[in-house]
C-alpha cells in the first residue's frame, strides 16, 4: 500500500481529488506497518512493553512535528529575544520534565541523569540571571 501510493503520487495523475486518496491510502499503509512494528521488534511477544513506549514515542513525535511546523516562526522569534540565561533555563525545565517519562518506563538512571542535568540548568540560570552592569567612578 504504501510503496505503490508512494510511486502513484510521484507518477500519476494529480488531482485534489486523488491526492486525499492517496494520503489515506498511505496513511493506512503507515498504520498497519507501525501495528506489526512491535511484534516485529519483540519476537512474537505482541503485548510486550516495548510496542507501548513505540506508541507512546510516535505520538507524541507528531504531535511536536505538528505543533512546530504550525509555530514554528513564532518560536524561532522568541528564542531570538531570550537572553542566554533564560534559555538555559527552560532548557532545563524541559530536561527535568522530560526525566518524568524515563522514570515512568522503569529506566531509573537514565530519569535521574536527565533530572539532575535539569535540575542543574535551572540552577545555574537562576544564579546567573541578574546582568552585572559596570559601576563607572565619578558618575
Amino acid at each position: 500500500m504504501v510503496a505503490l501510493t508512494g510511486w502513484l503520487a510521484i507518477v500519476g495523475k494529480r488531482t485534489e481529488r486523488l491526492d486525499r486518496a492517496y494520503a489515506l491510502v498511505y496513511g493506512l499503509g503507515l498504520g498497519l506497518i507501525g501495528d506489526e512494528v512491535g511484534l516485529l521488534l519483540t519476537f512474537g511477544n505482541y503485548y510486550s512493553e516495548l510496542t507501548y513506549q513505540i506508541f507512546v514515542g510516535g505520538i507524541g513525535l507528531i504531535i511536536l512535528g505538528a505543533l512546530a511546523v504550525r509555530f514554528g516562526e513564532r518560536l524561532r522569534k522568541d528564542l531570538r529575544g531570550m537572553k542566554r540565561w533564560e534559555v538555559v533555563g527552560l532548557v532545563g525545565l524541559f530536561l527535568a520534565g522530560f526525566s518524568t517519562l524515563f522514570f515512568a518506563f522503569d529506566q531509573d538512571l537514565i530519569g535521574t541523569l536527565f533530572a539532575l542535568t535539569g535540575i542543574l540548568a535551572i540552577f545555574l540560570s537562576y544564579h546567573n540571571r541578574h546582568e552585572i552592569i559596570p559601576v563607572h567612578a565619578g558618575n
